[in-house]
């Protein structure tokens, strides 16, 4: 059983949510953790002078204040790519506990400001160490089900969808890119890769080839926009005609290109209802 929880670690975990979604979830959060200490008042807090119930709330305040400052950080200032097979359970926790204590610092600035800011390392190495205790477990039983469920989903979505049994009506048009001539027809995938594209496509031979172009993904696509290929995540644009199979994991779909044995291309959750 724990070999089966280290592997799930390191298992995909869906990707993160939108700027308003996550907001929304903080609210959702500072709320509980008002409530939460208004009824119990564990930790002593029902000693502490003043309006209970204002009290409570400005400690929830704080939670959502803080908890956007994190995920904002995160998101723009780090840049840390969730929608890749990189991103694990296992890292979305290490995120967690790194946020729980962020939380936990701005609530004892906040409890410092309540006692007229009379600073106590102890006070704060004891909310460090109840914050960790109570957030510990629903991070790791809410993350487990997290990816449980949107592994379960998205092999759902998957088990729907078949590949195409013929293949488009063909065109010998082809489209210029930089130097490189390029039958829409052909293409397999195309990967943005910095400031270049790699393309996949079938040579004179029907051999799979790959082509590395300075161009953006975005201007890929505008060349192919009437040819059926398809945006199926963020760095990536797939030809339907040579999908040969599709799964399912937590972060989406993954698809079985013909051909290609070392890669699947992947369709991140924000583009499985424009790819069905």
């Amino acid at each position: 059983m724990f070999s089966r929880f280290l592997q799930r670690l390191n298992e995909p975990f869906p990707d993160r949510a939108t700027v308003k979604q996550s907001f929304i979830g903080l609210l959702g959060v500072g709320a509980f953790v008002c409530l939460f200490l208004f009824i119990l008042r564990p930790f002593g807090i029902q000693g502490t002078q003043g309006n209970l119930w204002w009290i409570c709330a400005g400690f929830g305040g704080v939670t959502v204040l803080f908890g956007f400052v994190f995920d904002l950080f995160v998101r723009f200032v780090l840049k840390i790519n969730t929608d890749e097979d990189s991103w694990t359970l296992g890292k979305w926790i290490f995120q967690g506990i790194l946020l729980l204590l962020w939380i936990a610092f701005g609530n004892y600035l906040f409890l410092v400001y309540l006692s007229g800011w009379i600073w106590d390392q102890y006070s704060l190495s004891n909310m460090l160490i109840n914050t960790f205790i109570v957030g510990f477990f629903p991070i790791l039983f809410s993350g487990m089900w997290s990816q449980i469920k949107a592994v379960k989903n998205h092999q759902e979505v998957a088990s729907h969808l078949k590949p195409k049994t013929h293949k488009s009506e063909e065109s010998e048009q082809k489209v210029l890119i930089n130097e490189f001539e390029l039958a829409p027809k052909d293409l397999l995938f195309a990967e943005s890769q910095q400031n270049y594209v790699a393309i996949y496509y079938l040579d004179a031979r029907r051999e799979p080839r790959k082509q590395l172009e300075r161009c953006t993904l975005k201007e890929l696509e505008q060349l192919l926009s009437d040819s059926g290929i398809l945006r199926c995540h963020r760095s990536y644009l797939v030809n339907p005609d040579w999908i040969q199979s599709i799964r399912g994991n937590a972060q989406g779909l993954r698809l079985k290109i013909q051909g290609i044995e070392e890669e699947e291309v992947p369709v991140s959750r924000s583009y499985i209802s424009l790819f069905k």
